[in-house]
């Protein structure tokens, strides 16, 4: 039986974890239910390398007690004005959504992943669309490639 070195971006991912668990296990008295999602996600076959170490960084800050949170693959509806076509909604699913703020100020951050495939001009035409309906509902859109996710995975 042959044994598969893990790749380089799943060596980061586990040590990323690593240090998340060890840098919050005394700082958050909810830590054990933190980290039990966090394993799930990373955990998730459906959830792509890329998403995976994105979700990581993104939880990294856990214990700074900053009032956000995220969700990956948070599905939402938002109004299309993408089309010039009679009004309708777009449903969309977004890698990872970070809310915070408050009821009368929310702050929506949508964070997407792009894989090799999205590089192709009809996945950036959809990204496009996407793009412009979630930030006319009032989203800031962070949009990552592969290639910065792996070579640059400290500085995204």
């Amino acid at each position: 039986m042959d044994i598969v070195e893990p790749s380089h971006l799943e060596r980061l991912i586990e040590q990323a974890r690593r240090q998340l668990y060890l840098s919050h296990r005394e700082l958050r008295p909810d830590f054990e239910d933190l980290f039990r999602h966090v394993d799930d996600v990373i955990g998730d076959r459906q959830v792509s390398p890329l998403e995976k170490a994105m979700y990581l960084l993104v939880n990294q800050y856990v214990g700074d007690q900053q009032d956000y949170f995220v969700i990956p693959r948070e599905r939402v509806r938002v109004p299309e004005v993408y089309e010039l076509a009679p009004p309708g909604y777009k449903d969309y699913e977004i890698d990872f959504a970070v809310y915070s703020g408050s009821a009368q100020r929310l702050v929506k951050i949508a964070i997407e992943c792009d894989g090799i495939r999205s590089h192709r001009e009809r996945h950036a035409d959809r990204d496009r669309h996407k793009d412009v309906n979630l930030q006319a509902a009032g989203w800031t859109v962070l949009r990552f490639g592969s290639r910065e996710i792996h070579e640059e995975l400290k500085s995204v």
